[in-house]
């Protein structure tokens, strides 16, 4: 390159991606670059996604006595759009209006597209109205992204704005219809989803392809309208959106809302045929669908199956597993798996635990229901909540140890969770068992709708401590519970004397 002004050097470097050696050139030698030059380094940094570089160059434009204009500043808002970083394409938009710059349509569609990688919705349609206001008129790709921002944040309504906002600039696209059936897909707006793909898309004779018909199956599976979404993937084989991995996962996402184990099975087993293998989202919707259905066994060969083929189960994986062991009530099994955690270098989150606990309380293992709530306070992805209280004290309900009860109730207090009617419910039966009818009716009180249950382990905890003046009185407020009051917002008394 040598007999090249310094200018051009820069800026040849930088057309054949060389922007390190160019941004060398630039610094070592302060040289007196055009705008040109740092508008072809910015995007060459932008392209190789340095964002944070293509802002440094833009800081230095000064220094060597440039002004920055329109086509520099785009780059690097787009260099700050490839990465996400709207809050940096806002700031440079800001700082592009305080220096009278015009906004055009490219630096706008760069600030809008960084939103949407950010799924900041909200921004975009800010950025929309000032280009409104501003008399920019936004193109397809600006409102696709726009699309696609509220798509990623699910809201379908805003999206479907968009889209009615894009009809009277453009004709959609498969980007369009892409964005705008994931919206609704996350919205749980499946009928919304339906007529885009059957009615909208074959008014402007746009093909459907993979992706489109992946988001349609998924917005049918979110809105449980299995059989539709099977029909939809036997219906695309053989066409131009022959279905991809992701059709077949959110199909089979599909059939595991509804539990039907048999079918998502069958296309699990079907994905090998159309040339498609089965990844990890695959294994864990056939497991989680074989684990509402009560097939214990099946999800673990599932388990086995993905240890072997994919050697790379994750935490959903453990929790299919250990969850059908706890329907079962193999709570050994269970703990099992649980205990397998560590080797696998994964933690345990609140579902796992939920689990673990429920196992234990299934089978009246109350000690190590208490050991896993234990474990659980320490784990610094879980939080302790009602489902897991209301196992462990279920647990010792089972086995009336009420002193552990009182533990539970007291660590409840501290982690500001106030107990439930089911936590109540097991709490006052515990008492019963343990005669502890003080405790009990005071448990009872706590209760803003005491049902029979309650009531009826309360009575019995009185009636066997022989306290026949405090069943009376248990006997009438308990009357009163379980009528319909004149006034629905009362509440029933329970306050018994002398406790």
């Amino acid at each position: 390159m040598a007999g090249q002004e310094p200018g051009a050097t820069v800026l040849s470097l930088s057309k054949q991606s060389h922007w390190q050696a160019a941004l060398d050139l630039l610094v070592s030698r302060r040289l007196g670059s055009d705008q040109r030059a740092f508008g072809a380094l910015i995007n060459s940094s932008g392209r190789a996604t340095a964002w944070q570089v293509s802002l440094s160059i833009l800081q230095l434009m000064p220094a060597c006595r440039v002004l920055p204009n329109q086509i520099v500043i785009g780059a690097a808002i787009n260099a700050c759009a490839r990465v996400g970083r709207w809050e940096h394409a806002f700031q440079l938009l800001s700082d592009m209006l305080h220096a009278t710059l015009w906004l055009n349509q490219i630096i706008c569609s760069s600030a809008v597209t960084s939103c949407e990688r950010a799924a900041k919705w909200q921004e975009a349609l800010q950025l929309l109205h000032h280009m409104y206001h501003t008399e920019v008129l936004p193109d397809a790709i600006t409102l696709n992204a726009a699309i696609s921002a509220c798509a990623k944040s699910g809201q379908w309504e805003a999206a479907l704005e968009i889209y009615s906002v894009l009809l009277g600039f453009a004709s959609p696209d498969e980007f369009t219809f892409s964005a705008a059936i994931s919206a609704c897909e996350k919205g749980e707006q499946w009928a919304v989803a339906l007529r885009l793909l059957q009615e909208e898309m074959a008014k402007f004779r746009v093909t459907p392809n993979q992706t489109i018909l992946g988001a349609a199956i998924a917005a049918l599976g979110r809105g449980e309208q299995t059989q539709a979404a099977l029909q939809l993937l036997e219906a695309s084989e053989g066409t131009r959106m022959q279905p991809s991995q992701i059709s077949y996962n959110s199909a089979i996402t599909a059939c595991q809302r509804r539990g039907h184990w048999q079918m998502s099975l069958h296309l699990l087993a079907a994905m090998p045929s159309v040339g498609l293998l089965p990844d990890l989202i695959s294994f864990n919707a056939s497991m989680s669908s074989c684990e509402r259905g009560g097939q214990w066994q099946m999800a673990l060969h599932l388990f086995s199956d993905l240890r072997r083929f994919l050697q790379a189960p994750d935490v959903i994986s453990f929790n299919a597993a250990i969850s059908s062991c706890e329907k079962v009530g193999h709570w050994q099994m269970a703990l099992c798996l649980f205990a397998d955690l560590p080797a696998a270098k994964l933690l345990p989150d609140e579902v796992t635990f939920g689990a673990a606990v429920s196992a234990c309380e299934k089978a009246s293992e109350w000690s190590m229901a208490l050991h896993l709530l234990a474990m659980m306070k320490w784990e610094p992805n879980t939080n302790l909540n009602l489902t897991s209280f209301g196992a462990a004290l279920s647990a010792c309900e089972r086995n009336g140890h009420w002193p552990a009860v009182l533990l539970l109730l007291a660590d409840m207090e501290k982690v500001q969770l106030h107990p439930n009617e089911l936590c109540l419910s097991a709490a006052i039966s515990t008492c019963r068992r343990g005669l502890q009818w003080q405790l009990g009716l005071h448990l009872l009180s706590m209760m803003q709708s005491p049902n029979v249950i309650s009531c009826s382990a309360a009575i019995e905890a009185c009636e066997a401590a022989c306290q026949s003046r405090l069943l009376v009185q248990l006997l009438a407020g308990v009357q009163t519970a379980l009528s319909f009051p004149l006034d629905p917002t009362s509440q029933p008394d329970f306050q018994l004397t002398h406790l």
